[in-house]
């Protein structure tokens, strides 16, 4: 058995992870992004989720108070926890 210290941990990568509650939104907002971390780690992909419409901005699914977040890679899905995320890069696409 191990014990990990949640704050410590950066990144989670999975194959495959449960849809979040859409809490009756039915079109989920998308971004390319590239994500630098703190200790310089980049990260590509795309940031998916249901916002209203007052929130719908990336900067205010970035600022949510959920630990991590899904980041769609090519492989699969990378969890990110927001505290460890340095910079954040939209890319054109």
């Amino acid at each position: 058995m191990t014990f990990l210290q949640r704050t410590s941990i950066v990144l989670a990568r999975t194959t495959t992870v449960a849809e979040p509650d859409g809490a009756g939104y039915t079109l989920p907002i998308e971004h390319d992004v590239d994500i630098t971390l703190s200790d310089g780690t980049r990260l590509a992909g795309t940031v998916t989720f249901l916002a209203p419409p007052q929130h719908e901005r990336l900067i205010d699914f970035l600022n949510r108070p959920e630990p991590f977040y899904r980041l769609l890679e090519r492989e699969g899905v990378a969890l990110v926890r927001r505290a460890h995320v340095a910079r954040v890069a939209i890319v054109a696409r």
